[in-house]
């Protein structure tokens, strides 16, 4: 039996949350990223935040803030990137996204403005929900 929550068959898109919504970049024409929530129900959210407070706990500092892990670009490809393209070398040619890439382009001053928008776009609960109409009758 499926249970309804409130006064509507919202769920959490669950390919969604694995997979990421991939937005293209206002700012950056061509770049399209696969952005992950950035709540506690990604996996992947949920281990870097639990790595982050490790690593302070082990060299005795206080928990990280929230812009703190979100100004990380270590901590935002990790925890928020799936995926990206658009992402092109010197010569003008396709560069393949590795977890490597993310951090080396999300560190550059010039791209921060990039690591903020994934930032944002992850806080946008409404793109990882889906209404459902599995079992509805008449559809």
């Amino acid at each position: 039996m499926t249970l309804q929550l409130g006064t509507t068959d919202r769920r959490l898109d669950l390919a969604a949350i694995e997979q990421g919504v991939e937005k293209e970049c206002p700012d950056r024409p061509g770049l399209f990223v696969r952005i992950l929530p950035a709540s506690p129900y990604n996996p992947r959210y949920r281990a870097a935040v639990e790595n982050r407070a490790l690593k302070v706990t082990e060299n005795g500092e206080g928990p990280p803030s929230f812009v703190e892990m979100f100004d990380d670009p270590a901590f935002v490809t990790e925890a928020l990137v799936a995926d990206m393209r658009g992402i092109r070398d010197g010569d003008g040619s396709e560069v393949a996204y590795t977890p490597e890439i993310g951090v080396q382009i999300l560190s550059a001053p010039e791209h921060q403005d990039v690591r903020e928008w994934i930032g944002r776009e992850s806080l946008k609960r409404g793109q990882y929900y889906t209404e459902s109409v599995e079992g509805r009758k008449g559809n």
